[in-house]
Order: C-alpha cells, then structure tokens, then sequence
C-alpha cells in the first residue's frame, strides 16, 4: 500500500507468511496467504522488512528443528482492552475506504510434550509484543512477554484446549530461549 509519500510507504503485512507455506508454490494454501483477509498494513522499512521479518524466520527455523508442532497465532491489535490508543487510518491508492492500522502485533507460540498415550503432559509458551514502529537495530528479543501478559492486553485466552493446570503453568514463561530449548 502507497499512501503517497515516501515517508508513509506501508506493506501488505501478511499475518501468515507466504514463506511458511512454501513447500506447495503453487498450491492452495500458499495462495491464501495473498487472500486481503491475511494481511494489514504494516511499515515496510524498520518493521515488515526489519524486527518482524527476523522474527518470523526464527519461528520457521524453531518449527523446523522440532519433531512435533509448534502451535503460532498472530495478530494485529489496534487497542489494547484498557488502552485509548489512537488509531490511524490509511487510503490505499485505488481504493475509496480508510484503512485502520494496528498499533501493535503479536505472535504467541506453544509447544507441547505429549506421554506415549498422546495426553500432553507438559508445554511451554512464550509471546512477543511489538508496537507497530520503526525499529532500527533492535531484537524482538527485547519484546518477549508471557502468553498470560499478552492474554491481559488482547482480551484473548488463547491455547484454551490445554488442560487448565498445564495452561496456567505454561502461560507464565517470556524467555526466548527458554522456550526454544523446551
């Protein structure tokens, strides 16, 4: 989306990206990540480009060093459940209706170990938090919160199918690493 000016250049920020679903190129669900519905308008330079785009190569790399899932919701948020946070609103060109852009995304992460019977029987989570700015040089490492902390901004209960102990336990957890080495 061009706005106009170079200094307002925003992206289709895919939610699920194009690169996750590529073992399919020409398949279906590598094509519905070009659907309106699976993207926002997201700063190109120092956000889509920067922070957000290593963030979701990380999260590839995670799910593909692991024998089981890794579960993955993103989001977009344009307040927060207590916040009064403007919102703005873009005119894509070729188009008559403003467009809102978020004033925050989010990826929330799970992974689960399951007994042999399949029941789970431990998981870890953990969350990144960005305002939707420009980043220079800076680590979405920085921005990591627990899935309990994000849950309290969103007003989501998100992985709600895990056992409630198990949920409670895991959502507690905002170390990167901690999470990758679970």
């Amino acid at each position: 989306m061009n706005v106009g000016s170079t200094s307002n250049i925003y992206a289709r920020g895919h939610q699920i990206p194009n690169a996750d679903r590529n073992k399919d190129p020409y398949g279906t669900m590598c094509a519905q990540t070009f659907y309106a519905t699976n993207s926002t308008p997201q700063i190109q330079n120092g956000f889509n480009s920067g922070i957000w785009s290593t963030l979701e190569g990380d999260v590839r790399t995670l799910a593909q060093q692991q024998t089981d899932t890794v579960y993955v919701v993103t989001g977009a948020i344009l307040r927060t459940v207590t916040g009064n946070e403007t919102i703005t609103y873009i005119k894509p060109a070729k188009d008559t209706k403003n467009c809102p852009v978020p004033n925050y995304y989010y990826k929330v992460l799970l992974k689960v170990k399951r007994e042999a019977s399949g029941k789970i029987s431990s998981a870890s989570t953990v969350g990144v938090w960005l305002p939707h700015r420009v980043y220079s040089g800076e680590s979405y490492q920085s921005y990591t919160k627990s899935v309990a902390e994000i849950e309290a901004l969103t007003g989501y209960n998100f992985f709600a199918n895990l056992p409630a102990d198990i949920q409670a336990a895991a959502e507690q957890n905002s170390n990167w690493s901690t999470f990758a080495s679970f």
